[in-house]
Formats: C-alpha cells, structure tokens, sequence
C-alpha cells in the first residue's frame, strides 16, 4: 500500500536509483541464463546464500497433501485436479525426479491446494503452490530466492498511456510462468507430492514426486525470472516490436496503444510472431475496434468484450474503466478492517482519490489511540467511521477510457495543480488540449493525497502547501517521462502566497524550506533540460481542483462536480486570461502576497514616524497584556518569553527600516529604547533585565484592569521613571549595607506575585516558608507574603512528592454482610497461603510445601490444607479437597496472588461448562457460581478476617516445632491438630457460674461437643510386654502428643492474653478525597520515596457502604488497583488555593 501511495510522486533522483539498481541485478542475473540448440533459454533461481540452511519441508508437504485429499472429495474435482497434473506431465511441465539427480541443488517440497474460479474465462479449476510454508523454525523457499527488482512502477506508465490514444489492444501470454525452462541443477527446489493412483488412498507406495521443469507460480522470484527470459528472447531476436512490448508488458499481460487499425494489426501480428519466437503463445487478443478484432483469428480472440486490465475492468465495446469501489465493513470494525478498507480501493492513477482522504485520516486517528491491529476502533471515533460508510454506497466507477479529443488535436499542455490543508497535502494533474476547430478540452490523468507526516509537529499550512507543490514538481517529471507527449508548457499552480515566495525568490533562511524548494527547482531543471519550459502561478483557492483532494469528498460530490474530472474553468479560456506569471513579481514577501491577491499597496509618508508598539509601553484599557502572565508557572520562563517578543518586534522594525531609509520608525517607549541598545552592544544580561522590567511594570496596569487594583498612594511608595514602584522605609534592610534600600512593590492578587515566591522558593531548593519568605523581602514588598509562600509550599507538586500525605482511608465501624448473615459453616470464607515450610522429604533431603488457610467468616471455623507448591494447579487440588469435605462456598475473599485468580476463574469456567453439558449437575450450588472477592493489592488489613487466624496457626505451629523438621505426614498431622484447637476455641465468653451456659465453640456447629484428640497416655496401659514395633509407636506418639501439648499452651496464651482494640491515626493523611483523573505518587514498597512512580485515577471503586477506598490506576502504561491510603496526592485542591485570599483591596 505504502509503494501506491508513492506511485509517481517519488523524487526523480530515488526513481533514478532504482532504476540503476534494477539494471544491475537484470545484468547479473541475465549472465546466469544458458540456452540450448533450440535457442529455448533456461534459468536459475536467484538464490540468496540461505539455501544453504533449506529444509526439504517434506513433513508439510505430506500433510497438506492429507488436507488436500480431503478437500477433493467430490469424484469430479478429484479427477479435474489429477487432469491438470498429467497434462502437465505429458506437456513437460512436470516430471518425475530422476533417481541420478535426487541429491542434486537444494531440495524443496512445495504443498499445494486447489482454488476453485467460477467466473475465470480460462480455467476455472486452479493449483496454487505454497512457496512460503515451512516447517517450525525453519526457512521456506521464498526465504531462499531473492524476489528481483520490483516492477510494480511500471504499472503508472501503461495505464496512462492507454488513455492517450485512440486504440487500445491487450493480450496474454498463454500460462506465462509454465514457458520459462528452469535448469535442472535447480530443480529440485520445485518437488511436490502427488498420488500414483487418485482412486486409491495417500499410502507411501502410491505417493509419487514430481517436480517442475517450468518456473511455477507462488515462488517470489517468478515475475522477475518471466521478465528476464523475455528479454534475453528479445536480445536473441531483435524486432521492432520489441520496444513497444517492453514498454507495456506487465508481468503475462501485453498492452499496445496504436494510434490507428493499421497499426493496431500490425501490431497484433508482429507480437503474434516475436511470442512464437520465444516458444510462447501470445492468445487472448481484446480490441476496441470491430474491425480489427474481425481480422484476428478465431483461436487468438478474447471470449469476452469485458476483461481485467491491470486491477480496473475494461469494456472494449463502451471503451470505458471501471475502478472497482472498496465495501466498507460491517458492525464495529477492527484496526485491521479499517487499513483494509482503505486499501481495497485500487485507483494507481488517483482519479477517486480524493474519496480516500477520510479513511486516511480516521485511520491516522486510530494510529495515534494506539489501538492494536485485532481490537475495535474506539467508541470515539465511530461516528466518524459511521459518516464514512454511509457515502461508500457504489461498488464500482466507470470512466471513458479514452481522454484525448475524438477529433484530434494539435498542442497539449500539462497543468498541476496542489493545495493542502491541515491534515492532507495533494496534487492533480490535466492534460489540455487545444483543436483544430478552436475548441480546447482539459481532462484528469493523474492525482495524488498524502497525509499529514507524523514525524513533523510543526507543519504550519505553508509548509503543507509547500509540501503539495514538491509532489506537483514530482509528478511533472513523472509524467513527461511516462506519457513521451511534447508538450507545449507545464504550468504548476498553487494557492498559498508563502509557499509560492520561497519557490519563486527562495529567500527563507529554514533549512526544511531550503531543502524542499531545492528539490522542486531541481525538477523544474530537469524538465528544463527535455526542452518543456515550466512555471508555476497562483489560483484562488475556489479555483484549485487540488483543494478537493485535499480536503476529500464523496463519490456523490465528484459526480456533480466539474472541476474535479475537467479542471478549473479558467483553463477552456486562452493564457491571457489566466492568473498572471510570476517572473516579474516583487521580493518583499508583503508585496508578493499583495501582488497576488491583487491588492494595492498604500504609500507611506515621507516625514519620520514615531511609532509606539504595544510591547513598549502599556496596553489601553480595551486592550489585553501581552504578557502571558497565566501560560507558565515560572518567572524565568516568562521573562525568556518577553525577551523573545521584545526581539521579535525589533527585528520585525529594523527589517522595515532597511526597507525604507527615508521613512524609518523610531521607538518612543524606554524598554524597547533599551532593549535596541542592548541588541547593538550584543549584551544578553541586559536585554533580561529590560525584558524583567518591562513584566513589572506592565502588571501594575493589568492588575488596574483585571481587578481595579492600584498601588496605594504612600509617602513608603516611590514610582522610578520605567513606571516601577518601590516601597522604602527605616526598616528595609537597614542592617545590610550591601542590599537595595528600597524594595519593589508587588501587586499581591497578580499571578506574577505568584510567579516570584514560586521562583524563589525552586532557587531555594524547596526550602520552607519562612526561609522563602527571608528570601523574597530582600528584593520584593508583597502583602500577606507568608500565607502566599505557604500556598506555595502546599501546591508545590515537588513537594508533595517528598512530604505529601496519603488520602484518608475510611475504615469500617460495621462488620459486612457476610460476617453477620446466618448461614451454613463455611458458606462464605476467606483463604489465605502460609510458608514455605521445611520438610523432610523420602530421601532425606529438605523440601518446602505450604498451608492453604479456609477461614469461615461467621463462625470462624478453619481449615487447613497442606499444598507441595503455590502453583494454580496445586491450589486447585486444594480447593477440590476442601469443597470435599465443607461444601461449594458461596462467597471467597481473597488476596490477588496470581494462583487464586487463575484458579478462581478456571473454577468458575469448570462449574459454568459442566452445567452446560450435564443435566445431574443443576443443583442449588453447582448452578451458582463462587462470587470472589479479591482485596485490594498491598491493603493486607482488608484481609483482616483470614490474616489474624494466619498468624495464631503460625505462632502455634512454629513455637511448637521450633527447628525440628518433621516428615510431610508429620507436617500434615500437626497442622490438623491446629486445625481441631483452633476450632475449638471459644467464641464466646466462658462460664463463670454453674447457671451459665458452655461458651460455643467454631467446631460445635459442625459437629457439637465433639472432642478432637484421642488418648495415647503411655502410663495407663496394663500390658507390661510390648513389641519393639508398638515401643515405638508409642514413643512417636508420645512425641507428637507433646507437640499437641505445647500448641494448645501457646494457642490459650495467645488467645486471652489481653488484646487492645485497633487504633486508626486519623492525622497521618490529607484532606483532599480521591476524584477522578487525580494525578497521585504510589507507595511502593522496598523503594525509595523519590523513585515511586507516578499514576492517574481512572476509576474509583466504592465500598457497599459509598465509601472510596480502592480505586484504579494507570500507572505505567499498565492498569493497577491500590487502597487510597496508599497513594498521596498531586492535584491543587480548593483548601490549597484558599489558603492564600484577601478581598482586602491595597
């Protein structure tokens, strides 16, 4: 897509190159061909050095060869496919591979498919070869062969030169690639798999190899290796045919524009024999005259008056084109849709091009979503997509083929005509013609839109039109060099005046323009040099067809509109009354663009003027500063931005000057008086200090006009001739001998107030108030100077990054629904994971496994599984086994450990498929799925229900084994015994007195007073003879027994030693509640405070109860999820900016 959008706009010297490289490579590989007795010649692939590293790809071969079997089941098309391959073994296209040569050249098996055409006119069934497969990680064919020179450009030239003449005549080679003779050192490269018998099944002993002697189709290398062939044909039998063959000969296709039927059969019949000569057969002949197709035999004529001639559809009989019209695609396109869209509308000469330019630009727009190729276009831009769609109502275009006068003519000129807008540049091209009978014509031939380059930000619109008149200049080359028309002049015309000046006088100083106009004279050179003599002029913009294309229009639009296929109506008239030339055109660019535009340009007086610019002193009161006091936040930027001004306008002036000696303009303000003095002595510290003094003096009368404040009237305050205002008294810096005795009056509401302590407090490297303060009374005198400093210190975006203080996170006083709900036990739960543990495994050796924690939220009832790993798979066991004994929860809350939320979802998926596929499965829990609740990531206290019962089991479990390491049954065991004492446990207050009921325990809903341990006192038993075994035995139990021992010890010192209710420090955040958009600093842990990265909220996320405290981050080019108390806040807030106000006027 990206080469049409180039063809025949490309620069002459890169279409040059190419053309330079292209002949190489013909030469090269030329010098490879060899003939035989018959002078048939016989080529090699142009292989690049990969072949080396071939595959013989016979695996995939075999296997496509399975599918392809199964694709020709029906009887008929299995047949039709075998006919095509014998007929091609009988005719020597194919053979089988000679046992002598079956280790000869690199060796290939190419898969094939079938490819049914209903509407060819030739053949209708078709094998297509797959040049490019490959097996995993290995190179194909494809990858092996350098394509050659691209002859896509050619493609330009033989549609415009078929729409020149009166006659078009087309034919084609009769299956082209089967008559190039591949030598057999390379033939191997071509095997394929075929069946010796197609009525019996794909067994090895039926398989048979094939490969080609004639180049196939599919392999890249084989336009190029047809072409070649072609012309070393040519070279052998030298014919002047030959020429107008090579001309218009595009891949199997031949062209001839003859002016008359004569010509048109001679052409036929010269062509007819130089094919023979090649040992090629030349069919297929298609004419537009009656008369001449009368006169070619039966065997050579075209079955059809409609047929394909380089992408459009010729109709020989209305001798018209038809450019097929992209459909644009249903429902919600992808980013993959739209480029295709765009693309499917093949028009290489541009004559709808300027339907195109929408698609261009909202393709452009999704480009810059950063959308990817498989995802929809955003929701934001589908009503532009949805305007779109609804003017692509046609699927074709039809045009006359023929642009040249029926009655002849006798001069043509070339006429181009460029424009560009924001977003697109363009040009289209003319051919006018002038008659004998004094009628002139105008017709399009050429056209072109390019958008908007990405890589350049600052494309004003002269630059763009600059831009359309380099393609126009381009495509004037182009154009001479294709259509080989003489004619009579080339003009280029263009409606911007900027662009026309630096082209006409090149007197821009930018080296982008530099370049640009460089090229366009080079072309206009160039052109000077075939003898056209070219010129560019102005048009009005509603007189420039460009304009069209660059703005873009609809099919409908085109049609009822003129100007587009004909050119502007100035072109039917005579040269005279056309827009005038530019030879004689002034250079100052104001009289240039007044010289155009047809303006007349008022004398100046003859007496000096004095003039006062707006820079230079005070604006009126109807007018606005031109200081930009609000489009920066620092005063040492403000101060560059009026420096450059300042220079700005005595540049602009001094240019005036040298213009008009006898009529200068001198400067009445003091600033500008200054800064001219500073610019002559090249002092740049002074011209800061005139451009600090100008910004000072001018806020005294923007603070008069935006809020009517003046400085007060004070014998303390002192205005010095540059309008500044200075406060004295005893007091200023009456201990420094060294500091000013007077200080400058600020106007305190102003936004260079602001400006000042904000400098101050940055060149202070942040300090705190009262130092920023001390700072700023050295020089300036601001009331209420400590509270405007503290509102620094508080909206300093730095700052907060070191000191700020998170959001506040609203705790909850009210346990949720899920912890007061009556339900079953373990009907809502919480997981948690504990370890790595350290076991010993069968062979001695240590290993880790570690605990899956259940936790019923109601009853607060645990249960323990011992897992070997933290992988999903292992999670998944677990959760299998728990639902095994407790029952389907309803309800799991969880932290975000990736193996609970793979597993989660792959719990539901399981739950939601089975009860899709088996009807015993449609019971209460299996049709519902498990709700999850995943806590915020890095808030572990919102997991507070499973966390406190985590670390009972680990105290338990660790202060009990201490560094022993157990066995894995051993590790399992005891963790059940912490499983039964913590169930155990009372939840309820003890019994005092004998009236008081037993407290309730987690296990007694489950299984009431029940007693989870069983005896194994060793000094109860009555049997003094035990075996060595039951020894044993019993003293391993006696072990684990102690282990028991000690856990409930640690479990009822851990569960009634006093335990005092959670504190929350309410102070230890800030004031500001989260809002979307917010720009925050996320806590990250294990790094440094001055690394955290940056986010911005794009979700908030509130609690059942309204309250925020989670929201969603982008944070990173990723979407992350983080508790508010974790994320300080970077945004001025209505309490920041409140802090410094007074309505008190000074």
């Amino acid at each position: 897509m990206s080469s049409l959008e180039l063809l025949g706009i490309e620069p002459p010297p890169a279409i040059k190159g190419k053309a330079i490289l292209n002949q190489e490579l013909i030469t090269k590989f030329k010098a490879t061909a060899i003939q035989d007795a018959d002078n048939k010649v016989y080529v090699q692939f142009p292989f690049n050095g990969k072949e080396l590293n071939l595959n013989d790809n016979y695996p995939v071969a075999l296997q496509r060869l399975f599918s392809l079997l199964k694709q020709l089941k029906n009887e008929k098309d299995l047949n039709a496919y075998n006919e095509i391959i014998q007929l091609q073994l009988k005719t020597g296209i194919i053979e089988t591979v000679p046992e002598t040569e079956i280790d000869q050249g690199p060796q290939y098996y190419i898969p094939h498919r079938v490819i049914v055409k209903m509407e060819s006119l030739t053949t209708k069934l078709r094998i297509v070869l797959d040049a490019s497969s490959h097996m995993k990680n290995e190179i194909s064919l494809n990858d092996c062969v350098h394509p050659g020179p691209s002859i896509l450009k050619s493609i330009l030239g033989i549609l415009l030169r078929s729409r020149i003449t009166r006659y078009l005549v087309i034919a084609d080679i009769e299956k082209a690639f089967h008559q190039v003779r591949v030598q057999r050192g390379h033939r191997n490269a071509t095997m394929f798999l075929w069946l010796k018998d197609p009525t019996k099944p794909p067994t090895p002993d039926n398989i048979i190899t094939y490969r080609f002697t004639r180049l196939p189709f599919g392999i890249t290398a084989s336009p190029f290796l047809l072409a070649i062939t072609i012309l070393l044909y040519m070279e052998l039998n030298p014919h002047p045919i030959n020429e107008k063959i090579k001309e218009n000969l595009y891949v199997d296709n031949v062209l001839f524009t003859p002016m008359s039927q004569e010509e048109a059969l001679k052409n036929y019949a010269h062509s007819k024999e130089a094919f023979h000569k090649m040992h090629m057969n030349l069919r297929e002949f298609l004419c537009n005259s009656e008369q001449v197709m009368d006169q070619i035999p039966v065997d050579d004529k075209s079955k059809s008056t409609k047929v394909k001639v380089l992408g459009h559809s010729w109709d020989s009989i209305a001798d018209t084109y038809t450019i097929k019209i992209a459909k644009p695609p249903e429902g919600r396109p992808t980013k993959r849709n739209i480029a295709s869209f765009q693309a499917s509308t093949y028009d290489p000469t541009g004559v709808l091009s300027p339907i195109v330019v929408p698609i261009k630009s909202l393709m452009a727009k999704i480009n810059d979503t950063k959308t990817k190729w498989k995802d929809p276009i955003p929701d934001h831009l589908m009503p532009e997509f949805e305007q779109i769609r609804a003017t692509f109502t046609e699927p074709t275009y039809t045009v006359p083929r023929q642009i040249t006068p029926l009655q002849g003519y006798t001069k043509a000129s070339l006429i181009i005509f460029s424009d560009a807008s924001l977003e697109h540049y363009a040009m289209c091209a003319y051919i006018r013609f002038e008659c004998s009978d004094n009628t002139v014509e105008s017709k399009l031939i050429f056209s072109k839109s390019r958008i908007r380059p990405k890589n350049l930000k600052n494309l004003t619109i002269p630059r763009m039109e600059l831009l359309g008149a380099v393609i126009a200049a381009n495509a004037a080359s182009t154009l001479t060099s294709e259509l080989q028309i003489p004619f009579s002049s080339i003009t280029l015309f263009c409606d911007n005046t900027a662009a026309l000046h630096w082209i006409i006088h090149k007197k821009s100083e930018d080296k982008w323009v530099q370049a640009r106009v460089k090229s366009i004279t080079e072309n206009l050179d160039s052109l000077s040099q075939k003898g056209y003599k070219a010129s560019f002029r102005y048009v009005p913009t509603a007189q420039n067809p460009a304009d069209i294309a660059s703005r873009g229009a609809t099919l409908a639009q085109l049609k009822t509109d003129p100007m587009w296929f004909n050119g502007a109506a100035f072109l039917q008239e005579t040269e005279e009354s056309w827009p005038p030339t530019l030879e004689n055109s002034p250079e100052d660019p104001k009289e240039f663009h007044c010289f155009l535009l047809g303006l007349q340009i008022q004398d100046l007086p003859g007496q000096d003027i004095i003039v006062q610019h707006t820079v230079t002193d005070a604006a009126t009161p109807t007018e606005q500063s031109v200081v930009p006091y609000e489009r920066t936040n620092s005063l040492r930027k403000l101060v560059t931005i009026m420096q450059k001004v300042m220079r700005w306008v005595h540049r602009i002036v001094k240019k005036r000057n040298e213009r008009h000696p006898n009529r200068q303009y001198f400067w009445r303000g003091i600033h500008m008086k200054e800064y001219a003095m500073a610019t002559i002595m090249n002092n740049e510290v002074t011209k800061r200090v005139v451009a600090h003094q100008y910004i000072l003096q001018d806020h005294y009368k923007d603070a008069e006009k935006q809020w009517e404040i003046q400085p007060p009237s004070s014998p303390d305050i002192t205005k010095d001739t540059k309008g500044i205002y200075h406060y004295s008294n005893s007091y200023v810096n009456k201990k420094h001998k060294n500091m000013p005795k007077s200080l400058i009056y600020i106007v305190h509401k102003h936004p260079l107030a602001q400006l000042i302590a904000l400098d101050y407090h940055i060149s202070g490297l942040h300090q705190g108030p009262k130092d920023t303060v001390r700072d700023i009374t050295n020089k300036y005198w601001i009331k209420h100077i400590v509270a405007l400093s503290k509102t620094i210190r508080a909206t300093c975006v730095t700052c907060k990054r070191r000191h700020g203080n998170p959001y506040h996170y609203p705790f909850a006083t009210q346990l949720p629904s899920i912890r007061t709900q009556i339900c079953r036990p373990f009907q809502n739960v919480g997981i948690d994971y504990f370890g790595p543990i350290s076991y010993k495994n069968a062979l001695g050796e240590t290993s880790k496994l570690w605990v899956m924690l259940a936790t019923c939220l109601l009853t607060r009832a645990v249960h323990l599984e011992v897992v070997p790993d933290n992988t999903t798979s292992s999670f998944l066991l677990a959760m299998r086994r728990f639902i095994g004994r407790r029952g389907t929860p309803r309800t799991i809350v969880s932290d975000n450990a990736p193996a609970f939320s793979l597993g989660y979802a792959m719990m539901n998926a399981d739950i939601i498929s089975m009860i899709s596929s088996s009807l015993s499965l449609t019971s209460y829990l299996a049709s519902k799925e498990i709700e999850v609740k995943q806590i915020t990531p890095f808030a572990p206290w919102q997991g507070g229900a499973y966390e406190r019962i985590v670390g009972i089991v680990k105290n338990l479990f660790y202060k009990s084994i201490g560094r022993l390491q157990l066995s894995y049954v051993e590790v399992e065991t005891l963790m059940i015994e912490c499983e039964g004492i913590i169930n155990s446990r009372p939840i309820t207050a003890n019994s005092i007195s004998i009236s008081d009921t037993a407290a309730i325990r987690p296990i007694d809903f489950m299984l009431p007073q029940a007693e989870l341990s069983i005896p194994n006192n060793l000094e109860n038993r009555t049997s003094t003879k035990i075996g060595v075994t039951e020894k044993q035995t019993r003293e391993y139990l006696k072990h684990l027994d102690n282990l028991r021992v000690q856990l409930w010890d640690e479990f009822y010192k851990e569960m009634y030693t006093g335990k005092q209710a959670p504190t929350y420090n309410d102070k230890a955040h800030c004031s500001v509640k989260p809002q979307l958009n917010h720009v925050v600093l996320v806590k990250t842990p294990n790094v440094p405070r001055y690394r955290w990265p940056l986010g911005r909220i794009i979700k908030l996320l509130p609690s059942t109860d309204g309250h925020i405290r989670s929201v969603r981050l982008k944070c990173k080019n990723a979407e992350i999820e983080r508790a508010v108390n974790q994320l300080i806040p970077l945004e001025l807030s209505t309490q920041d900016i409140d802090l410094y106000t007074d309505t008190t006027a000074v």
